[in-house]
């Protein structure tokens, strides 16, 4: 039981992460796109 806890809380973690990679990359391309 404990071991899948961790396993499923684990994989929610790097899903967060990779949500908040894709928004910062976005928000990187619209300033970058909004100063040229």
């Amino acid at each position: 039981m404990n071991i899948t806890k961790e396993i499923k809380g684990r994989n929610l973690n790097i899903d967060m992460l990779r949500v908040i990679c894709s928004m910062a990359i976005v928000v990187m391309n619209y300033h970058i796109g909004y100063k040229r």
